[in-house]
């Protein structure tokens, strides 16, 4: 059980890593829809709910906005230099979760 749920922290983190990048090198605008959870199911191979994972990820730290029937945008109040801080934050809970589980075995 515990290997899957490393594999699914691992997965979400490409896909969070891969929207942060289309983010932070402008290949999509405020009024481009991010990828589809169907193209980021297909892209990355893993389950719509690691891809809901990972867009909820941004979007509770205010990086995105779902528009119901539309997708997920940027959020206009976005500020590029939280990316570098996302990234870092991934990283460490990645560590953490990490230890922990080395812990527990």
């Amino acid at each position: 059980m515990q290997d899957k749920k490393n594999k699914e922290i691992t997965e979400r983190q490409k896909i969070v890593n891969y929207l942060l990048d289309l983010i932070e090198h402008k290949k999509v605008d405020f009024k481009t829809p991010l990828p589809s959870e169907y193209f980021l199911v297909t892209k990355f191979k893993v389950s719509r709910g690691t891809v809901r994972s990972a867009f909820s990820d941004l979007k509770t730290k205010g990086l995105i906005k779902s528009e119901k029937g539309a997708g997920y945008f940027i959020n206009p109040d976005f500020s590029f230099n939280r990316i570098k801080s996302i990234r870092n934050q991934l990283f460490t809970n990645k560590q953490e979760v990490f230890i922990k589980t080395e812990l527990d075995t």
